[in-house]
């Protein structure tokens, strides 16, 4: 029951009228059942996870905070922590940690029966364990107390409209919401179609348009070279923004027609000028929970060690990240050069800045933003692939057999596909700028006149309607 499914906006269309038409202090427990019927219509035992999480998380929460010596809370808070990861390491890296002990087995001739277990990876979970270990540091560092209320508790870990690809919202920012009682706001619920059409024009208009071609490509590694593959690594990028930024905003959407206000994942990520500035840009609510619970802690640890124990945090800060995305060795290399890049950006930012300060600033920021879209396509190679071996076969065949031009590139893409692709990105490009002098896609409309707001409205609706793809593919971020 992906979003933008029928299933769906059936699910949807009924939760939300019967949200509103019970008593408000009761909504938080109806969005729990909401909830758990979510994630039931996927697979029913999914909920046989989420549950023992979420009442283990609630406890240990309370009792690091009422934990009277030191070393009792960090013992606590410790076991906590541990419990968690081995919860994810078995849901979604075992078979991976298998397969590499066989693979060692193999090679050093010993015999070994090892093979993969049939476990399917539970809806959401890399995101809500996420949001649980930060809870508890939070309650740890005691910039937080814990949650009293068991169903509140549960209502922030199972929100459906964040629940499988996020965004990882905080508790402080998240809990305060469901203890409030929720209206009917017309402007709330209208600035939350808003978002939800505009998420669904990136899905459908443009990401699941450019999923052919790009499946395409990366399926059949050997058949294309050169300036196939750059145009298919350069489509993929804007497929994953699309695809990513439009779940985004369709989940931000659907949680204010419920009247909560998500944290946004996204601020135009291809006007960085560096990868730093990627990353501050990007996936913002992933970035900032390993840079205030990863990095921060190991740089402090680090100190000592000077600008080598800032490199030393960047490094696992960032492989950690890469592998949060998958049980690949794909991943760790993507998130281990991204490492490289931040920490030759650190080591070089005094150089960077006096070079700034000479070339003038329409050439070096356009040539900036240039040099990083090519590096995220040249790291896409390990993040789109399926494994080393391909990645490895797509190097050579950007530098071997090397063409150029436009004969042979067999893309399977139409004039019809190139003209809405362009004309999509154009007006992503369009939006977005205006985004960043607007709060919210809303706020754009909002002093604009009543034809002109309905115009854009049946632009996009219409849009949809005839050039969107509606083979209900899932979002790329579900597989994470």
């Amino acid at each position: 029951m992906v979003f933008n499914s029928t299933e769906f906006l059936i699910f949807f269309a009924i939760t939300f009228l019967l949200y509103y038409a019970i008593k408000p202090t009761w909504q938080w427990g109806f969005l729990i059942l909401a909830s758990s019927a979510f994630i039931m219509y996927h697979v029913p035992a999914f909920l046989l996870v989420i549950l023992p999480i979420i009442l283990f998380n609630f406890f240990t929460g309370i009792s690091i905070q009422n934990a009277v010596r030191e070393k009792s809370k960090k013992r606590i808070f410790i076991f906590s922590t541990v419990i968690n990861i081995i919860i994810l390491v078995f849901f979604k890296y075992i078979n991976f940690i298998i397969e590499n002990i066989a693979f060692v087995a193999r090679n050093l001739n010993l015999e070994t029966e090892l093979s993969p277990l049939s476990i399917l990876l539970p809806l959401g979970i890399s995101f809500y364990v996420f949001q649980v270990i930060g809870y508890n540091l939070e309650i740890y560092w005691e910039n937080a107390k814990p949650e009293q209320h068991l169903g509140h508790f549960a209502a922030y870990v199972m929100f459906f409209p964040k629940l499988i690809s996020g965004p990882i919202e905080r508790a402080h920012l998240f809990l305060p919401q469901i203890k409030s009682e929720k209206r009917f706001n017309y402007d709330y619920i209208k600035s939350g179609l808003q978002l939800i059409l505009w998420g669904l024009f990136k899905k459908l208009v443009i990401a699941d348009r450019i999923d052919p071609v790009t499946n395409l490509i990366f399926n059949n590694v050997d058949d294309y070279h050169g300036l196939s593959l750059i145009i298919g690594i350069g489509l993929y990028i804007v497929q994953l923004y699309a695809d990513f930024s439009g779940y985004t905003d369709i989940a931000l959407g659907l949680a204010r027609t419920l009247g909560y206000k998500l944290t946004d994942n996204f601020n135009r990520p291809f006007q960085a000028t560096s990868i730093s500035d990627f990353w501050r840009r990007w996936h913002i609510t992933l970035s900032s929970w390993v840079l205030d619970y990863i990095y921060t802690p190991v740089a402090a640890s680090k100190r000592g060690w000077g600008k080598y124990g800032t490199i030393y945090a960047l490094i696992i800060t960032f492989t950690i990240l890469g592998f949060w995305h998958g049980a690949s060795w794909n991943f760790v290399i993507y998130g281990f050069l991204h490492a490289l890049a931040v920490s030759y950006e650190f080591l070089t930012k005094k150089i960077r800045v006096k070079l700034s300060n000479k070339i003038p600033s329409a050439v070096y920021f356009p040539v900036s933003r240039i040099l990083t879209i090519g590096f995220l396509g040249f790291t896409m190679i390990f993040f789109r692939f399926h494994n080393i071996g391909e990645s490895i076969a797509a190097l050579k065949n950007l530098v071997t057999n090397i063409s150029f031009t436009t004969q042979g590139l067999r893309l399977g893409i139409t004039f019809e596909d190139v003209f809405v692709i362009l004309i999509g990105i154009l007006i992503i490009e369009i939006i977005e700028h205006q985004k960043s002098k607007h709060e919210d896609i809303g706020s754009i409309l909002h002093n604009k006149p009543g034809w002109f707001r309905w115009l854009v409205y049946y632009f996009f609706i219409f849009s949809i309607m005839f050039f969107g793809s509606f083979g209900v593919s899932e979002f790329i971020y579900f597989q994470f």
